[in-house]
């Protein structure tokens, strides 16, 4: 995504200085993003946002470098898979990603270094294909798996045959 100030200059370096990548999600996974975030050594801006289908946060990762669509999205995939956050939304993380502000309120700020082209070569061994769209939506319900007793083991042919005869012979004599 790239903003542009109203206030400032439409030149190449005004753009560059506010190009970065939005991760908005649902307002239910606040608490569990900040805590995300407090791993994250980058820059980051937080903000309420809000969409027709309700309140969401999102943040701002700025960019030190104007990146083509694949590694806008190799980044945007990196960060989403080491938030490890559910409740992302829908083209979140994408270069044309827009979001509504909710108004008057403070923006987060966390100081730290932009994202530079660096970063796409220190985190190849991410796997970030697919994690945008892995982390959309709620979190997953994990069921654990309910013990089975065993079965028991295979008789053997002269062991059923007894069982039978012990059978029949309760049928006779039940004692």
């Amino acid at each position: 995504m790239t903003a542009y100030d109203p206030a400032g200059k439409h030149n190449h370096q005004s753009v560059q200085a506010l190009t970065g990548v939005v991760l908005e999600y649902e307002k239910r996974y606040e608490v569990e993003l900040l805590n995300a975030l407090k791993q994250m050594p980058w820059h980051y801006l937080f903000v309420e946002t809000e969409r027709k289908s309700g309140q969401f946060v999102s943040v701002f990762f700025p960019l030190g470098f104007e990146p083509d669509v694949n590694r806008f999205m190799r980044i945007a995939g990196v960060l989403v898979q080491q938030l490890g956050v559910y409740g992302l939304s829908k083209g979140s993380g994408t270069p044309t990603f827009l979001v509504k502000l909710v108004g008057g309120q403070a923006v987060q700020e966390h100081a730290g270094p932009a994202i530079g082209l660096s970063f796409i070569s220190e985190t190849r061994d991410v796997e970030a294909n697919g994690a945008i769209q892995a982390f959309q939506g709620p979190k997953p319900i994990v069921q654990r798996p309910v013990p089975v007793a065993a079965l028991p083991a295979k008789q053997t042919k002269e062991k059923q045959i007894a069982a039978h005869f012990r059978m029949l012979a309760n049928l006779f004599d039940p004692e």
